[in-house]
Order: structure tokens, then C-alpha cells, then sequence
């Protein structure tokens, strides 16, 4: 968060908003197989926020430079048992000041977390 976004008190300095979830339960770790389809999975979510981009995936690599890439991940499923959700927007400044950086979120292009933080 800028500072200049709060308004008109100088006083100010950069903070950092964020909305963050601490899940526990049990991990198990995951099979070749699960882990290569987890990756592609993953792989073309991010690949699809850079539509018009033609996506990557790993057919462009050689089977055998992903197989030796992959060799060093270990992959692991979490059963949820429990979660906590913590979120800090601002919530100590003034309801003026909180708009106002709200809209200077929003300006960056970070319209999800304005919206939570004209909604605090």
C-alpha cells in the first residue's frame, strides 16, 4: 500500500494488505502420476491469464528434461481438518483513508482486494 493512497496525513508508511488461510490436516504424498497431472493442472491455469498467449505446456519440452525437472519435486495432498482465515485491510485507519486506498488498489489493478477493503 502506498502511502500517498491514505489521503492527506503525511504520516504515513508503506503497509502491505492481504487476506491469507492456515489449513492443517493430514498430507500424504502424491504418486508420479498425481504430481505430473497436478503440475499440468497448474500449468494451465496461470497459462490461461495470458490469453491472447498461446499456452505453454510441457509437449514443448523433452519428455526426458521434465522427467529429470521433476525428479526434484515432491508433491503432497492435504486433507483439510481445519482452517483459519486472517485478513488485514487497513482495518486501523480511518473509514476516508480506507476508501481512499481502496480506490488507489484499484487503480493498480488489484480490483478483488478494493472490493474487500470497501466492504471491511
Amino acid at each position: 500500500m502506498s502511502p500517498d493512497w491514505y489521503g492527506l496525513d503525511a504520516n504515513q508508511v508503506p503497509t502491505w494488505n492481504y487476506v491469507t488461510v492456515e489449513l492443517e490436516g493430514r498430507i500424504a504424498r502424491m504418486d508420479q502420476q498425481g504430481l505430473v497431472a497436478q503440475l499440468d493442472q497448474v500449468s494451465a491455469l496461470q497459462e490461461a491469464r495470458l490469453a491472447p498467449k498461446a499456452p505453454w505446456t510441457r509437449a514443448k519440452m523433452d519428455p526426458s528434461v521434465f522427467e529429470r525437472m521433476t525428479r526434484g519435486i515432491i508433491g503432497f495432498t492435504l486433507e483439510v481438518q481445519g482452517w483459519r482465515g486472517t485478513r488485514k485491510l487497513g482495518q486501523n485507519k480511518p473509514v476516508a483513508a480506507r476508501l481512499a486506498a481502496a480506490d488507489g488498489v484499484e487503480n493498480a489493478g488489484r480490483r478483488a482486494i478494493a472490493h474487500w477493503m470497501r466492504s471491511a
